[in-house]
């Protein structure tokens, strides 16, 4: 899910629904997308785009500049699901089963992935801070990757066990 303005933006099943969000005791669908040959695993706002996660069907790239009906414009094909997706300035950075996938945006209809890296335990999210990409890998813990400047691809990556917290 991803919020953007008076709009939130879910995954339901194979499409991209649009709340109107602009009374939070009230939201209200108000459009969504043909569906998607996958199924919407995590979602990324940046302008008029959502970022869309679709599992085996990678990053789908859906204009939302009519709210009433989002429509795809572009996508590219991840090898193995994709699970979520951030995005910094004309990257996305997509968890996907074999690890993290940098896929170039700048041109919406016509993603390319620029860089990636494999970890050993299924990606299943991703968050970015500075110059640190810190991804969920399922059962293989936390994994952190530097990248040498903003935005470009890993350097060395950091490995953080699972930690068993005793209850």
């Amino acid at each position: 899910m991803a919020v953007q303005g008076n709009h939130a933006y879910i995954g339901l099943g194979p499409r991209l629904v649009v709340l109107d969000v602009s009374d939070p005791a009230r939201p209200a669908v108000v459009g969504e997308s043909a569906p998607l040959p996958g199924v919407v695993q995590g979602v990324a706002m940046a302008g008029n785009y959502a970022y869309v996660a679709a599992g085996s069907s990678g990053l789908r790239i859906i204009d939302v500049s009519n709210a009433t009906s989002p429509r795809e414009v572009g996508y590219y094909v991840t090898a193995g699901d994709a699970r979520g997706v951030v995005l910094a300035g004309d990257r996305a950075y997509v968890a996907n089963v074999d690890g993290l996938r940098i896929i170039d945006v700048s041109n919406a209809t016509s993603p390319r992935e620029v860089g990636y890296y494999v970890t050993a335990g299924y990606a299943e999210g991703v968050a970015l801070a500075s110059n640190y990409a810190y991804v969920a890998a399922g059962s293989s813990g936390l994994w952190i990757l530097r990248f040498t400047a903003p935005l470009t691809p890993l350097t060395y990556p950091v490995y953080l066990p699972l930690i068993q917290l005793d209850r």
